[in-house]
């Protein structure tokens, strides 16, 4: 059981941080393609609070959670409120669809990257070879590392994935006839 609220308590602030940052990249992009929409409503911030979905960012990750740990498993999903924006603000429509929808991906590469040079410098302090990484390492601060490289690299493909309401779709949609 210890063990399970070790892996809810990192895998929740890791995924509270990423869907931070991929709505607050898609608020500052939006943003300097002249949509101040999600900047007015207070969402152009890596404060995870305005992007808190009550159902997807707190009831639907316990629920899998639980589920998860039924079947010996335990995993988090789950998603956040999406990025409000106006359309009819931007300048240059397809490059504006690009690079905003782009920009929530991006911010998940750059996580997935932090998360590495973290886990590779403490796992040099430590004395852990990287494959160590997911294995026995102990260490909460590695492990909250490497949570934040999986947890990541996983939204980061996911969203490049061309289907609805899916961020890939904005961007075949915006590259495609």
């Amino acid at each position: 059981c210890h063990h399970y609220n070790e892996i809810l308590e990192h895998d929740f602030v890791v995924m509270l941080l990423a869907f931070s940052a991929h709505e607050a990249a898609h608020a500052w992009v939006a943003h300097k393609f002249g949509d101040d929409t999600a900047k007015d409503l207070g969402r152009m911030t890596l404060n995870p609070i305005p992007h808190i979905d009550p159902f997807g960012t707190i009831l639907l990750p316990i629920v899998t959670f639980v589920m998860g740990g039924l079947v010996g498993f335990p995993m988090l999903f789950g998603y956040p409120k999406p990025t409000p924006m106006n359309p009819a603000n931007w300048q240059n429509y397809h490059k504006a669809n690009f690079w905003i929808s782009s920009a929530g991906i991006m911010a998940n590469m750059l996580l997935v990257i932090i998360g590495f040079i973290g886990a590779r410098i403490m796992m040099g302090f430590y004395g852990y070879g990287i494959e160590d990484l997911f294995g026995s390492i102990q260490n909460p601060i590695v492990l909250f590392f490497g949570y934040m490289m999986s947890l990541n690299l996983s939204l980061f493909v996911l969203n490049l994935l061309p289907l609805p309401p899916l961020d890939g779709a904005e961007i075949f949609k915006s590259i495609l006839p």
